[in-house]
């Protein structure tokens, strides 16, 4: 991001709501956050009109753009947090980038690595590569509920400044699994950064260690070489499960990004939600079925 206090004109309001806790935030040209609120509680996004308000009293003077994220996540929060936005979009008169959270997971993961090591030891130099000439992947993973997840798979982060990821898919834990054993059979150099949405979908993965041990792949964290330099091990992959204001932060600044490179905002009425499964807006009798068997299946 430059550095020089004409490198974007706008200052934003980011909006996040595709998992618990809802987040919004101000930022300012530079990416910086200005304020933000979290939700309490395992709510889905009701408290954020209340505490926008509670705030800004009003229009916030010199905002002119709202960055939202368009999910896949939770049905009821990206509803949410998808008509707030187009209500103050009407209401105040600014345009909306919606960008889809997979993206803003790998974003944000980028984000963590480079700020984990100094720039002289850094053995990464860009979203895709490092100096010696590995591979690092990265691949969102996000508990969908019903059995699946969500998954999308970075080659390069270095698209996202311009474009939405357009590979999420909904997966079983098979699946998933599945393509990561595929994974491993890559070149020997090459590593996988795996981000979790939230500490949840991180939990009900964790359940299934075995299962990603039989991937063939060594579960370690950023670690560091004999001269203290922090690097990415071959072979290996790396849990990631970022803050959700860490998330905010990461939403506003690929905002700010895309609009750099030219990206256009929308108009209220042309955001549309990215569910990616038709049976997402389960009724409530389908969930109370769902919570059933999966409390039986429990013993909770």
């Amino acid at each position: 991001m430059k550095e020089d206090s004409t490198a974007y004109s706008r200052t934003l309001l980011a909006i996040s709501s595709s998992a618990t806790p809802a987040t919004m935030g101000r930022f300012d040209a530079h990416g910086r956050c200005t304020w933000s609120y979290a939700e309490a509680g395992l709510k889905t996004g009701e408290g954020l009109l209340a505490a926008l308000g509670q705030h800004f009293k009003g229009r916030p003077e010199g905002l002119d753009l709202i960055v939202l994220d368009r999910g896949p996540g939770q049905f009821t929060g990206l509803r949410s947090g998808i008509g707030l936005a187009q209500g103050l979009s009407m209401g105040w008169g600014v345009p909306i980038l919606a960008i889809d959270s997979a993206s803003v997971m790998a974003w944000s993961a980028w984000e963590h690595l480079t700020a984990s090591a100094s720039s002289e030891s850094s053995q990464m130099v860009s979203p895709a590569s490092s100096r010696d000439g590995t591979r690092t992947q990265f691949i969102s993973i996000r508990d969908a509920r019903l059995g699946a997840y969500y998954v999308a798979v970075f080659e390069s982060l270095e698209s996202l400044a311009s474009s939405d990821s357009d590979s999420v898919t909904a997966l079983s834990l098979e699946q998933v699994l599945e393509r990561l054993r595929e994974f491993s059979a890559a070149e020997p150099g090459d590593a996988l950064v795996l981000i979790a949405s939230d500490a949840a979908s991180h939990d009900r993965l964790a359940m299934c260690r075995d299962g990603l041990a039989n991937c063939g792949l060594a579960a370690c964290a950023v670690g560091t070489d004999q001269g203290g330099r922090q690097r990415l091990a071959s072979r290996s992959f790396h849990w990631i499960v970022p803050e959700p204001l860490s998330l905010l932060g990461a939403l506003a600044r690929l905002g700010l990004m895309r609009t750099e490179n030219g990206v256009a905002p929308l108009c209220a009425d042309a955001i549309q939600a990215h569910y990616v499964r038709d049976e997402v807006a389960m009724d409530l009798s389908a969930q109370r079925a769902y919570r059933r068997s999966r409390s039986l299946a429990t013993g909770t």
